[in-house]
């Protein structure tokens, strides 16, 4: 795709070379127009083009589009070749011109842009930790886990934000990486395995459920060995 677009933006810079050439005014701007027709088609396709060459760099799969690229790229060759026959060819309204239309620029463009939003969201969805809702409320519970629980919460609104918008440099195609990294360091400073008692104890305290039953003899000694049993405080319900 991106030869398409060297193809097309080479050729307008060759027919706006005829436009100083030509007999008269008007005959020049004629030149001018397609050049610019070819122009504008060709920035259609740029951007899609340029975030195929990263994802390519980065090893990312997206689904082909050479069959719909041949197509175009095979009627501006054939326009390039009556720049070379008769350049006034060019300006001739013709079936081999309506091809290379902005309209089907722009068709190539939309497909190449679902097709990398698709593949940059599988990508995304990869380095993405998966980490149970059950666990990220229990360890909002604790002073002692409040501040990493809010980085874990930052870091996966990170992912989904970026999951939705896609790359447009080297430095945003690395992102999620960076984003795993960095989770991975804040989650070793968490309790990620939880012994039973302990997690029905976190879940009920959540769902507002806790009773003294809770407080298993293993469930209080992991609370002490974590510095966690003075932050429990126990409360009469009078319901």
């Amino acid at each position: 795709m991106a030869t398409l677009v060297e193809r097309v933006q080479e050729l307008s810079n060759q027919i706006t070379s005829l436009a100083g050439s030509q007999a008269t005014e008007q005959e020049a701007r004629a030149f001018e127009t397609r050049a610019q027709e070819l122009s504008e088609a060709a920035n259609l396709v740029y951007v899609p083009a340029r975030r195929i060459e990263l994802f390519t760099v980065k090893g990312i799969t997206i689904k082909p589009l050479a069959a719909k690229s041949a197509i175009l790229k095979r009627a501006v060759n054939d326009m390039a070749a009556k720049y070379v026959t008769e350049p006034a060819n060019l300006l001739r309204t013709d079936p081999q011109w309506r091809l290379v239309t902005k309209s089907q620029f722009a068709e190539l463009s939309q497909l190449a842009t679902d097709n990398l939003r698709e593949a940059w969201q599988t990508f995304v969805s990869a380095k993405r930790p998966a980490i149970d809702q059950s666990r990220r409320n229990i360890w909002k519970i604790f002073p002692a886990y409040q501040e990493r629980a809010r980085l874990v919460e930052e870091r996966l609104a990170d992912f989904d934000y970026i999951a939705q918008h896609l790359p447009t440099s080297r430095e945003d195609i690395d992102r999620p990486e960076q984003l795993a990294a960095e989770l991975d360091e804040t989650l070793r400073a968490l309790p990620t395995e939880l012994p039973e008692p302990v997690r029905e104890l976190f879940q009920a305290i959540d769902q507002g459920t806790a009773t003294v039953a809770h407080l298993t003899d293993e469930a209080i000694k992991w609370l002490r060995e974590n510095d966690l049993l003075q932050t429990l405080r126990i409360t009469w319900r009078s319901d």
